[in-house]
């Protein structure tokens, strides 16, 4: 098959060599199929660019061998009107890039649009009725009603209509929907929509780990740490550290250990934000030499550092919008370290607590308690759990199911 994937923000895979795109690219071109990913020349917020000198648009080749095709768009900052500009421009430029690659004789079998922004979408859907391809709408992010749930834009207001009736039309005209959460049928159904967007043509693909680079970094990419490598009772944390992250919490949970005399429990934070120096401050003052924050690591030696923990942490807002699922990038990476996983709260179609890999309390100091508290053979089995779920989630099984939901469109 002759591929051609539309992702505004692919940028940054380009340059990090992974994500769930650059998945799906590597394992699809080792099954002989060709691939194309057209994404914005400007990088989402991390300042790697690419220099477009002439025209609109040019093409370079990544890791594992992934054609680019990097079209002109404009740099912005935060989320104000010059993102905007900036996801217009690239709905706009798409376009005639995709144009002239078919005038050339580089027609495609299949697009296959991707979200965050529905211009993408938008975008895909155009060049698929123009020149007869089968576009394939892939929803990582509900707008408007993720915008609506952290209050972004208000209910039933103008722009909120306006994102409806797009997020209708691309699911109506798209030949398939995936969508990255479990729920995505349900919500069709929630809201009425099964006339215009029969069941059977929604599809579910969650993100993922490469466990290919995942086995290899852990086994190749050390990071030495004497806490890490102590035999201490290890929670692991990764990312970033801002209020949304919640961190503050643990500041509570590392007190409540001291207080119960659980003294071999470690805390150790690995990431920067907004909020580290803070929390390190406060941690401080308390003298809670149990909480230890250890800057960020670059990506590569996150597969160790999981894998040499006792639980691995993840913290979540709630929100009704987690209804529908979620697909978090990082519990893919925590589930491929063969540690069990806590959680701050659930969420609908929960893979981890369903393959029995994580616990679940809003409590985190029982959650705590629990897991340490398992018995050896409880702890083993959960760690069991974890691989065996990991593998479900490999891009090289995802990317066998893309390609499936793939050649059904273009046959259909």
């Amino acid at each position: 098959m002759k591929i051609w994937i539309l992702n505004h923000y692919a940028t940054d895979m380009y340059f990090d060599g992974g994500g769930r795109h650059h998945g799906f690219a590597k394992y699809l071109i080792r099954n002989g199929d060709e691939v194309n990913i057209f994404c914005s020349n400007y990088g989402h917020n991390k300042g790697e660019d690419i220099e477009i000198k002439k025209g609109i648009s040019c093409e370079k080749v990544g890791a594992d061998n992934i054609p680019y095709i990097f079209v002109k768009t404009k740099p912005y900052e935060g989320n104000g009107i010059s993102r905007i500009l900036n996801m217009i421009l690239y709905w706009k430029n798409v376009k005639k890039v995709g144009k002239q690659k078919i005038k050339n004789g580089k027609k495609p079998d299949i697009i296959l649009a991707s979200s965050v922004h529905p211009l993408t979408l938008v975008a895909g859907i155009y060049l698929g009725k123009k020149y007869n391809i089968p576009c394939i709408c892939e929803v990582r992010d509900i707008w408007p009603l993720t915008l609506v749930e952290f209050g972004k834009i208000k209910r039933n207001g103008l722009l909120h209509n306006f994102l409806l009736k797009l997020e209708l039309y691309t699911y109506k005209n798209a030949k398939k929907v995936i969508f990255t959460m479990e729920g995505g049928k349900q919500y069709i159904k929630d809201m009425k929509w099964e006339k215009y967007v029969p069941l059977h043509k929604v599809e579910y693909i969650n993100n993922g780990v490469d466990l290919e680079v995942f086995r290899n970094n852990k086994e190749n990419k050390i990071y030495f740490d004497r806490d890490l490598e102590s035999n201490k009772f290890k929670i692991v944390y990764t990312g970033s550290i801002g209020q949304a992250n919640q961190l503050h919490l643990l500041i509570k949970v590392a007190e409540q250990c001291k207080e119960e005399g659980m003294q071999d429990i470690l805390f150790l934070i690995f990431g920067e934000g907004s909020q580290r120096e803070e929390l390190e401050r406060v941690a401080k003052d308390k003298k809670l030499d149990n909480i230890i924050f250890k800057g960020k690591v670059g990506k590569e030696y996150i597969p160790y550092i999981l894998s040499r923990s006792t639980v691995n942490l993840i913290f979540i807002a709630k929100s009704d919008l987690y209804k529908y699922g979620m697909s978090l990038n990082k519990s893919f990476e925590y589930l491929a370290s063969g540690q069990p996983i806590m959680l701050n709260a659930d969420f609908g179609y929960n893979y981890l607590t369903r393959d029995n890999c994580a616990f679940v309390n809003e409590n985190i100091f029982q959650a705590v308690k629990t897991v340490y508290n398992l018995s050896k053979l409880d702890y083993t089995e959960y760690c069991e759990n974890c691989i065996k779920t990991s593998e479900k989630f490999s891009f090289y099984e995802l990317t066998k199911k893309l390609r499936k939901i793939m050649k059904e469109a273009i046959e259909n």
